[in-house]
């Protein structure tokens, strides 16, 4: 086979090896082969959990190969892949050991017991993280969100549950399943949870940014909302949390 394809090889410059030539080829052609061979070995396998920080990791491989479960684990994030047939059995499995991914914390933390003596200040950011809880909680509802974190900004004069100010803001970041979106419809449905979340805040003054910076809201003009589609919104938010919730629990 090489020989023939040596044969074909024209006459090159003086000095030049046709035997290093093949060599560089089939180097090339074999780097080619594993990578395409990596490629096809994830297809068909998909995220056991969210994201990597919201499962212990170890525990989790632990009792995956104690079941026989095969699994990989993705270079670029951690994150522990399943075969997608296999996604019920492993999270079975995990379950029962008491293995199970974690979410943001929400409004519990408003339930956990206050220092004595704590100043309106701690009380203040101890409702501004669990509201950033709650609203990230709400987003990974959606089928296409992996991940997700809320920033919200607000003028540091004021009392945050009294401030409306028109200033304040709202910085959304998601992590996308590999291969999904989201549309407008979504994107929407994000940006109006957010800005009904806190009093005062302008739709225009909420931005969703995805895990490669991409600003998904520039789009998103709040002359264009109507009662009927901050609705619809909300619907789709409620129907996806829904999902979710079912799908961990």
């Amino acid at each position: 086979m090489l020989n023939k394809i040596k044969a074909k090889i024209p006459a090159l410059p003086q000095g030049i090896n046709k035997n290093m030539v093949m060599i560089g080829a089939a180097a090339v052609v074999l780097t080619g082969a594993i990578v395409i061979s990596l490629w096809r070995s994830n297809q068909g396998y998909v995220a056991l959990f969210g994201s990597q920080e919201n499962i212990p990791v170890s525990q989790a491989v632990e009792v995956l190969g104690a079941e026989n479960i095969a699994y990989r684990i993705n270079p670029d994030n951690g994150q522990l892949l399943i075969d997608e047939s296999s996604l019920p059995k492993a999270r079975m499995a995990l379950a029962a050991k008491g293995i199970s991914a974690v979410m943001p914390s929400g409004y519990e933390l408003m339930d956990k017991e206050e220092m004595l003596g704590s100043s309106q200040f701690i009380q203040n950011v101890r409702y501004k993280r669990s509201l950033e809880g709650e609203l990230a909680q709400s987003i990974m509802g959606l089928d296409p969100v992996e991940h997700a974190r809320v920033h919200l900004g607000l003028m540091e004069s004021s009392s945050f549950v009294m401030s409306n100010k028109p200033d304040s803001s709202a910085s959304v970041v998601v992590r996308l399943r590999y291969g999904k979106e989201l549309n407008d419809q979504q994107v929407g449905a994000i940006v109006q949870l957010v800005a009904g979340s806190i009093p005062g805040m302008k739709v225009a003054n909420v931005r969703v940014v995805d895990q490669n910076g991409a600003l998904l809201s520039e789009g998103f003009q709040a002359g264009n909302s109507n009662i009927a589609g901050i609705r619809q919104g909300n619907d789709v938010i409620n129907r996806s949390k829904s999902r979710h919730r079912k799908e961990y629990c």
